[in-house]
């Protein structure tokens, strides 16, 4: 769905900024983009500490990782954030729209950066799950946007679907479409 909205925002010509936290969903996310229909289309795909890096880039700043335990999480959590908003605050780093996948994984404090990413009242659509909210951050998402709820899983199989229900005991719905796929076991982590 996110693929989806930002291809959309591209065509009606806007600059897109599709964001997320782990590389291996923005690979994922640019593969699906990267289609010879959407060449012409200005979309980029980066997962958020992604984003803070190439706003270094554009900065011309360097952006040394720590090595040590004590400081690498307050340089991820709150030095390259500042980065990321230096660059968007000296107008080296907008757009026009802005998708978020798996919105439930960005610090509360990461979103005064995501949306000063767009201009005032630009679009931002944020997509997230509160059963996938693994590091206990959907609390903190912004209370301005409009939840739109999905009540349909399009995207696993109907067996994968109701084991996952099960794991988080809720109740969902795939649509006649969907393959029902083979019968998954759960093997409890030990």
């Amino acid at each position: 769905v996110a693929v989806e909205k930002a291809r959309r925002f591209a065509a009606e010509g806007k600059r897109v900024c599709v964001l997320c936290f782990n590389r291996p969903l923005s690979r994922r996310i640019a593969e699906l983009l990267a289609s010879p229909d959407d060449d012409k289309l200005e979309i980029t795909v980066s997962t958020y500490h992604q984003l803070c890096r190439l706003a270094a880039d554009k900065l011309k700043r360097s952006f040394d990782v720590p090595k040590d335990k004590e400081t690498i999480a307050e340089f991820w959590n709150d030095t390259a954030p500042d980065i990321l908003f230096e660059a968007i605050d000296q107008g080296l780093l907008q757009f026009d729209a802005v998708v978020i996948d798996e919105a439930q994984d960005m610090h509360s404090h990461w979103w005064l950066t995501i949306e000063s990413l767009v201009p005032l009242g630009g679009p931002m659509w944020a997509f997230y799950d509160a059963a996938q909210d693994i590091y206990g951050r959907e609390a903190d998402m912004p209370v301005d946007l409009l939840p739109l709820k999905l009540q349909a899983n399009c995207r696993s199989t109907r067996a994968l679907r109701e084991l996952c229900d099960k794991i988080v005991d809720r109740k969902s719905q795939s649509p006649e479409s969907v393959l029902p796929g083979e019968p998954h076991e759960e093997i409890p982590h030990k």
